[in-house]
Formats: structure tokens, sequence, C-alpha cells
């Protein structure tokens, strides 16, 4: 299994003038050095928790097809294609109306319609692709207030704490935004 982000995120969870108001800055000294810290900063949570936040559309790769097609990132919005290489290899669209999608589950899945089964492949690496949209929502507001929190968190410490203080720092990631993500974290068995 592989993905591939294919459409970023449009905006990032926060704003430069959100960062600057939880941190009580007024002046614009420290304006792109905080901007340059938001896209690491959610690209952090976002692979410590294994979610999307802002809206955004990735491929995923698969050699085969499983009996359920679990995808990455939640909340899974919507599947926009499923994708194979047929036995004489070459690449079909799967109609829609073959296989059912769980956008309420997390993480969201695909399993073949009722009474329907996955189609024959050619085996080969990655057979399957499919293109699916994902994230909280369009909208900052979208984004659970604990998860735009961290990031707030994060970019105050990575503003304040340029490189590591201690020799061995055993906590690279500070308590409170690890008590923020955590709840929030996926684990894949």
């Amino acid at each position: 299994m592989s993905t591939v982000l294919a459409t970023a995120p449009a905006i990032e969870p926060v704003t430069l003038a959100e960062v600057k108001s939880q941190r009580n800055i007024t002046d614009l000294d420290h304006d792109i050095e905080l901007t340059r810290l938001i896209k690491p900063a959610r690209q952090y949570v976002e692979n410590y928790t294994g979610r999307a936040l802002i809206t955004q559309t990735w491929d995923l790769f698969l050699d085969e097809f499983p009996r359920q097609i679990e995808i990455p990132y939640p909340k899974l919005q919507s599947v926009t294609t499923v994708k194979y290489t047929d036995t004489s290899g070459v690449q079909q669209t799967l109609s829609d109306t073959l296989y059912t999608v769980n956008t309420n589950a997390e993480p969201g899945y695909i399993v073949p319609a009722y009474l329907e089964d996955w189609p024959d492949i050619r085996l080969v690496p990655d057979a399957v692709e499919v293109r699916f949209v994902c994230g909280y929502g369009t909208a900052t507001t979208d984004i659970p207030e604990d998860l735009r929190h961290a990031i707030f968190l994060l970019i105050a410490t990575w503003s304040e704490n340029t490189e590591d203080v201690q020799p061995f720092n055993l906590n690279s990631i500070p308590f409170g935004v690890k008590a923020l993500l955590d709840p929030h974290r996926l684990f894949r068995i």
C-alpha cells in the first residue's frame, strides 16, 4: 500500500493572525518565521495522528483488492474513483454502483456492493488505484479545536526553541501537544 497526495489543502488550519493573537504578538517582525512554521506544524499533527485536517485529495495504490479497502487519513469525505488493471493489462474504472463507501467509520472503507465481488485483476504492483477526498472540511472552523490548539503550541515551541537545548532530549514533542493529539491518534494493526 502506498499513497500520493493529488491535491494539497487549499488553506492551513490556522492563520498567521490567529498565531500572532495566540502569542500576543502585535508587530510584523516575526511574520515570515511564524508563517513558515504553520505548514510543518499541520503536517506534524497529521503525521502523528494519521488524520487529514483540511480537505485534500489522495491516491491510494494497492497490489490487489482486499476484502475491504481501508482508506487512510480520516475523515473520509468521498471516493472519487476506483481503478484497476484488468487481466489484459488495461486500466479500468470501476462503476460506483459496484462498490459501497462507508464514510462514517474511522477509518472509512470501501467494500463490494451487495451481491457483487471485486473484479479479477492482473497481478502487478499498484493494480488497484483509489482516489479519495479526506479531511474535516474546507474551513479552519471545521477542525476540532484541540487539534488547532496543538498546532499553536507546536508553533510557539518551535519559534522559541530553534534547536534542541538538551543533548539527550527524551521528549521531542511537548507534553501538552501530545496530550491534545493522543485522543485523535489512529493505530493500525
